[in-house]
């Protein structure tokens, strides 16, 4: 008696197709890299009050703000965040495929109470497609524009660290 169903053809294409399948998604998981992150020496591992491993003794990071004056600064954050924040946070940071930055649905506070650990979120983890790549003063002039975009902090001095500390993040 002859059974029903797929000839042995069949079924070796089958296993063929889904072996191609199956070492194309394996090359392709191999190619991503899963960001890590290392503290200096004598630091802990970033958590809710989240610090840099750059961050100084006070827990304020150590980098300067980039910028002759703060509309500079601002200006740039623009450029940097239009290249590479918006694909996932949207052009005016209102949410994508990442949370929004802007606006009324903007969690600032959730990365942390005040400007300086904030910068820290964002020059350790940021961007999501290639974390930690961020100079300094592009990640300072990334977070002027977004706090200038809520409404939280508008100069007239470059955002940094001699003043990263006194900017809340909370609305």
């Amino acid at each position: 008696m002859k059974a029903q169903g797929y000839g042995k053809g069949t079924f070796l294409w089958a296993t063929l197709v889904a072996l191609v399948i199956g070492l194309i998604m394996l090359s392709a998981c191999q190619n991503q890299t899963t960001p890590t992150t290392t503290p200096a020496p004598g630091a802990s591992q970033p958590t809710a009050g989240i610090q840099s491993p750059t961050a100084g003794p006070s827990g304020t990071p150590s980098a300067q703000g980039g910028g002759a004056s703060f509309s500079d600064q601002n200006s740039k954050g623009q450029g940097i965040f239009a290249q590479r924040c918006a694909k996932c946070h949207g052009q005016k940071g209102e949410g994508v495929t990442a949370p929004a930055v802007t606006g009324p649905n903007a969690g600032l506070a959730v990365y942390g109470d005040n400007a300086g650990q904030l910068f820290s979120f964002i020059k350790t983890y940021m961007p999501q497609d290639n974390p930690g790549t961020l100079a300094d003063d592009d990640a300072w002039a990334v977070l002027a524009y977004i706090l200038n975009q809520n409404g939280l902090y508008q100069g007239p001095k470059p955002l940094g660290t001699d003043n990263a500390a006194s900017v809340s993040v909370k609305r």
